[in-house]
């Protein structure tokens, strides 16, 4: 049947405004914003600035109309490596410490934003132990300047004017173990017994500070470094009953050590058999505790020498590389002055940590201005944002 002219203008004008309507659709989803898509190897987050308003979004905070308290929800698994870090916002001297840990199987970092330690007036800790429970001493010569409004550790604030001091807490004595410049000092409840390790060094010479410091059985044994009026610097490691504080020996480990303590210093730890020096330079070195031989950690020195042709060119002053040890394994912590001209107009965060397990590195963390990269097997596998408050220093256990 033939269809009349009007008919076919109709159908005309329908099948004309069907294909409009496709197009349009068609050409909406076409241009439609994309949504930016993330390699599934790299994960982003942040670190919370102090001023808690939020927070990583790896953080453990329930919601508080279940009736939890914040203060106790940041669990750390037992094979991750827990340490805190540090914030002071510029102009200011409110200091903050918070809760991390580091998960070396996954190459992932968790943050929490509720801080475990605060001091209004930045009076600034000397040192501090910590063997990775929630057991956390601040070794400070003003107790009464900090506050811990966390339950998440429990933080002890402890006396002492040695800036060079450490202790360990012997929780199964329930007694602390302190050992400075000077004295070997064992602490239970109310009592205080002291050893001058002064008096057991050789004559000519004084201890500059303590490195290491141990219990186990009945015995104390803690390794000094010390220098005589040559300037020639020793370890010497003293050994004591910590029941009657009687000397056991006191030996010399190594001598004429090659380092330099003016300025900056060094940092030294014992990790296993050997002694590792952080010098100035960057370099490192270790000493045999049986023999006192020097040798070259190659693979350390070639970290250091490979993030100094990578990120950095001019600094303002030197710093030597810190170290950690922890659950087998030993850190490297390297945070340089660094400055972005020779004029010294700019000083940022810049520095690594390693971690490390037989010679061979586990996990990395490299921190460059306002990001932290975590990688783990020559892989990136997350970013953190920065706060612009961070101060360059991550706080493992020790």
């Amino acid at each position: 049947m033939d269809l009349g002219d009007d008919e076919k203008m109709v159908r005309r004008i329908l099948l004309i405004s069907i294909l409009m309507l496709i197009l349009i659709g068609i050409t909406g989803c076409r241009s439609s914003k994309p949504v930016k898509e993330t390699s599934p190897s790299v994960q982003t987050s942040s670190i919370p600035t102090n001023n808690n308003k939020g927070t990583s979004p790896s953080t453990q905070v329930p919601n508080n109309e279940e009736g939890t308290s914040p203060n106790t929800t940041f669990i750390v698994p037992n094979n991750a490596i827990p340490f805190f870090y540090l914030t002071e916002p510029v102009n200011s001297q409110d200091l903050k410490a918070f809760p991390a840990y580091w998960d070396l199987d996954k190459g992932a970092v968790e943050l929490s934003a509720i801080p475990i330690l605060e001091s209004p007036d930045n009076s600034w800790y000397y040192n501090y132990s910590w063997d990775g429970g929630k057991n956390i001493f601040l070794l400070t010569d003003n107790p009464t300047s900090y506050s811990f409004p966390s339950s998440i550790y429990n933080c002890t604030a402890l006396q002492t004017d040695d800036p060079f001091s450490i202790a360990i807490f012997r929780s199964d004595l329930n007694l602390i173990i302190m050992a400075g410049k000077q004295y070997i000092e064992i602490k239970h409840n109310n009592n205080l017994q002291k050893l001058d390790m002064s008096s057991e060094v050789p004559e000519g010479s004084q201890i500059d500070r303590t490195i290491s410091l141990s219990s186990e059985n009945n015995e104390i044994h803690a390794i000094v470094e010390c220098n005589n009026t040559n300037n020639q610097y020793s370890l010497y490691e003293i050994s004591c009953l910590d029941t009657s504080m009687n000397i056991l020996s006191c030996k010399q480990i190594a001598k004429d050590l090659d380092i330099n303590e003016a300025g900056s210093g060094t940092q030294m730890i014992k990790y296993g058999n050997s002694i590792y020096i952080g010098k100035q330079s960057g370099d490192i070195e270790t000493i045999d505790l049986n023999t006192g031989i020097s040798n070259n950690p190659s693979n350390l020195n070639k970290l250091i020498s490979d993030f100094k042709n990578e990120y950095i060119k001019y600094t303002e002053y030197e710093v030597p590389p810190n170290f950690f040890s922890y659950h087998g394994y030993l850190f490297l912590e390297w945070f340089p002055a660094v400055i972005d001209s020779p004029q010294g107009d700019r000083n940022y965060n810049v520095g690594f940590l390693a971690a490390l397990k037989d010679g061979k590195v586990q996990g990395l963390i490299q921190i460059y201005k306002n990001k932290a990269t975590i990688i783990k097997d020559d892989t990136v596998v997350e970013q953190v944002d920065l706060s612009a408050d961070m101060i360059p220093a991550l706080e493992l256990p020790k």
